[in-house]
């Protein structure tokens, strides 16, 4: 029933005009445990939601290969600082004047809303068809860098004091992820023409998922976010022929549903009876207005360098 409900409002939602993911969150919403309550066993959704998110990274990965990175990384970067920066910034000085709450709750709300959510945006990207497109692969990669930066800056807000070194580990682990990524990036075609001769694509498939996974722990232990790694094992083999559109053929079709479930989990985690006082109502309707202007308003940095 769960899953039926997922897929049904999901169409719904796209015939509507929506992506289908605002159909699946509100899935999450009414029938999660905040809701009525009747999805059995949500921490093992929530579960499969995570591997579905890391698939979906992966995925977007694939569509970005070390020569398209180059060439958006730039503009990238830029919509990535803008998109990070503005909410955050944004929403500090916004309720810093307000009485409710110090500074410091203030910049963690900002914090909150900085993040641009990787599996949102690889996700709106293939629904409406441009992931293919440089404005998609401009948006997946932001997105990715934008994550990195929120991690960077959690860190900084989640203690009262903050040392250097947890400023350090997450944006030097993530720097060491990107170098080591770049390099696997531009060394696997090179590898895969010696033997592709002996290797079907469902063995590339195979590798690049084995890869991603790799990458992911790898990114995880170092500190840095494992999405990182995910998005990093995609690329890597983004160059190959093949790979991505037989990852589209073989896996996709299946994790379509893990990917229906990450979303569903997500209005898992919403408190609906917490947002029913007025307050958290209207502080919940001011932030949003804040995190649609400020994330829109990053399309102003969206520009092709010369």
């Amino acid at each position: 029933g769960f899953l039926a409900a997922l897929y049904l409002v999901g169409e719904l939602a796209r015939r509507c005009g929506a992506p289908a993911l605002v159909g699946e969150i509100i899935v999450g919403l009414v029938l999660g445990p905040y809701g009525l309550d009747v999805v059995p066993q949500t921490r093992a959704c929530t579960i499969a939601g995570e591997l579905g998110l890391a698939l979906l990274v992966l995925e977007g990965g694939l569509h970005v290969d070390l020569k398209t990175l180059r060439d958006v990384g730039g503009v990238a970067s830029r919509v990535a600082v803008a998109g990070t920066a503005l909410p955050a910034l944004a929403a500090w000085g916004l309720l810093a004047l307000l009485p409710a709450f110090t500074a410091r709750e203030g910049l963690l709300c900002g914090v909150a809303l900085s993040s641009t959510a990787i599996g949102m945006a690889a996700q709106l990207m293939t629904d409406l068809g441009l992931i293919e497109t440089e404005l998609g692969r401009v948006v997946v990669t932001a997105a990715m860098v934008d994550d990195v930066l929120s991690l960077v800056l959690l860190a900084v807000v989640r203690k009262s004091t903050t040392t250097f070194v947890d400023v350090a580990k997450p944006v030097g682990a993530s720097a060491a992820v990107v170098v080591v990524g770049v390099g696997l990036a531009a060394l696997t075609p090179r590898v895969v023409a010696r033997v592709r001769d002996r290797t079907g694509d469902d063995m590339l498939v195979a590798s690049t998922l084995a890869l991603g996974a790799g990458a992911a722990f790898a990114a995880d232990q170092a500190g840095s976010t494992p999405l990182l790694g995910c998005f990093v094992g995609g690329v890597c083999f983004a160059g190959v022929d093949g790979v991505a559109r037989r990852f589209d053929e073989v896996v996709a079709p299946p994790a379509s549903w893990l990917y229906r479930v990450f979303f569903a989990s997500i209005g898992f985690v919403v408190p609906l009876g917490k947002l029913a006082s007025a307050p958290a109502a209207l502080y919940g309707l001011l932030l949003s207005l804040v995190a649609v202007l400020t994330k829109v308003g990053t399309g102003l940095f969206y520009r092709e360098d010369p």
